[in-house]
């Protein structure tokens, strides 16, 4: 039995009783008219005129704990609360409003992951889409877990000087988007659907981090 509770912007589905060895299962609500599809008409208008989606608020990078293909969020999942929304569904937007992609990796992301989200995005994105592929979100930014992360991973790489972490960090950050790239190039057997993005922050000398950091010749 399947109570429902309408509040003023919330619906809240209570099961009451149910068969334990036949138990409610499948359970979906749709707005009317809306049966078959994943987007509503509001919702596809609104956004339909852009050039680029960037994901990373619907992926949840941020601190993101994801570090296997199977730690990825499902389609069967019920909710999009603890890893972020489902690949397929962000591909599936993208290609109905023949928008190009921008995706984030998971800091934590090891390179089977990786390569399985090559595979499925070479796949599934309409081939006149180009994919925009970025190594997590402002790895340079303290507040989140993607820094220290990539501080500790340069300290086990010696990566930069001991004295300033954060010069480390941002070398480990071009080492892994190197390494992220050659990987979705391999799938891709080339570069030409791809968009590789390295971002540091703004305020600092760009030119000297960028050149000589993030763009290091030995990496």
């Amino acid at each position: 039995i399947l109570n429902l509770e309408q509040l003023t912007d919330s619906l809240f589905i209570k099961i009451t009783k149910t068969n334990p060895d036949n138990y409610i299962r499948n359970i979906r609500l749709y707005l009317p008219g809306y049966e078959k599809e994943t987007f509503n008409q509001e919702f596809v208008d609104r956004w339909k005129d852009f050039e680029v989606f960037r994901f990373m608020t619907w992926q949840f990078i941020n601190d993101s704990q994801v570090k296997s293909w199977n730690d990825r969020p499902k389609k069967d999942i019920a909710f999009y609360s603890e890893n972020g929304v489902p690949l397929e569904i962000m591909v599936d937007l993208c290609n109905n409003l023949n928008v190009n992609p921008w995706f984030c990796i998971p800091h934590k992301a090891d390179d089977n992951y990786i390569r399985q989200m090559a595979i499925q995005l070479r796949d599934s994105v309409n081939p006149n889409l180009k994919i925009y592929l970025e190594y997590s979100n402002e790895v340079w930014n303290t507040q989140f877990k993607q820094y220290s992360y990539a501080v500790d991973k340069a300290k086990e790489l010696s990566l930069g000087s001991p004295d300033r972490p954060w010069e480390g960090g941002a070398l480990f950050y071009g080492l892994r988007s190197k390494q992220i790239f050659q990987i979705f190039e391999e799938v891709f057997a080339g570069s030409d659907r791809l968009v590789r993005i390295l971002a540091w922050q703004a305020e600092a000398d760009i030119n000297y981090w960028m050149e000589n950091l993030l763009l290091k010749p030995n990496q």
